[in-house]
């Protein structure tokens, strides 16, 4: 299958954000909107996680997208996002090996693989 990195990865990206969101929604929610959503988030650890598995989940889903358009173009994507990749991923299975963070030894090696 052609141009599937992109797709892959913005497949995690949003099973990422949207498990943040059901997950963690409800244990913060009310209470970010009752606190005023600004600066709200520090020193409490829930708070923090829905704010990282946002984060995290956006991002994934914005290296997709730019990878998905390079694939489509036929623009070639540099080793280093690949490189890149892997070693963020080496780094958070490191810390959380019962996340789904495995998922991205595909996409990372693969990029590595076609650049």
């Amino acid at each position: 299958m052609k141009n599937w990195i992109g797709k892959f990865l913005i497949g995690i990206g949003a099973l990422h954000t949207l498990v943040g969101v059901a997950l963690l929604t409800p244990l913060v929610g009310p209470e970010l909107l009752a606190d005023g959503l600004i600066a709200t988030i520090n020193g409490q650890p829930k708070r923090e996680a829905f704010l990282w598995f946002l984060m995290s989940g956006f991002l994934i889903l914005l290296v997709g997208g730019m990878v998905n358009f390079m694939e489509k173009e036929g623009i070639a994507i540099p080793k280093f996002i690949g490189w890149s990749l892997l070693a963020i991923t080496i780094f958070a299975v490191f810390f959380s090996p019962l996340s789904g963070g495995w998922l991205i030894f595909i996409p990372a090696i693969a990029l590595i693989r076609s650049s």
